[in-house]
C-alpha cells in the first residue's frame, strides 16, 4: 500500500471543470475529490504527468468559479490528479466571455 502523504484535506465533491491545456480547452469533467492545493478530475483520457493545465471548477452556487493553474501530477484509470499553483475565486460577475 502507497502511504498517503498528502497535508490538505480532501473533500469528496463533485463539480463540472472547463479544462484547457496547450490551447485546447475541454469541457464535461468532473471533480471526484477537491482541495485546497489540488483535485482529482475524472476522465477516461487523462493528460500526462507534468503537463501543465488551466482550469475552472464550478461551485454548487453557481455564482463564482474557482479558477486554478497547475499541473498533472498523478494519473490513474480513473483519472488524473491536478496540483494547483495558483488557485483563487472569482465572482461569476467578474468572467468576461
Amino acid at each position: 500500500m502507497i502511504p498517503d502523504n498528502r497535508t490538505n484535506e480532501r473533500f469528496p465533491l463533485v463539480f463540472p471543470v472547463w479544462l484547457k491545456s496547450d490551447g485546447v480547452e475541454n469541457t464535461g469533467f468532473f471533480t471526484r475529490d477537491i482541495s485546497s492545493k489540488g483535485a482529482f478530475i475524472q476522465t477516461s483520457s487523462p493528460l500526462t504527468i507534468g503537463v501543465k493545465v488551466d482550469l475552472v471548477v464550478t461551485l454548487p452556487s453557481g455564482k463564482s468559479f474557482l479558477n486554478a493553474a497547475g499541473k498533472v501530477v498523478r494519473v490513474e484509470q480513473e483519472g488524473m490528479a491536478i496540483q494547483f499553483n495558483r488557485p483563487r475565486i472569482v465572482p461569476v460577475s467578474n468572467i468576461t466571455q
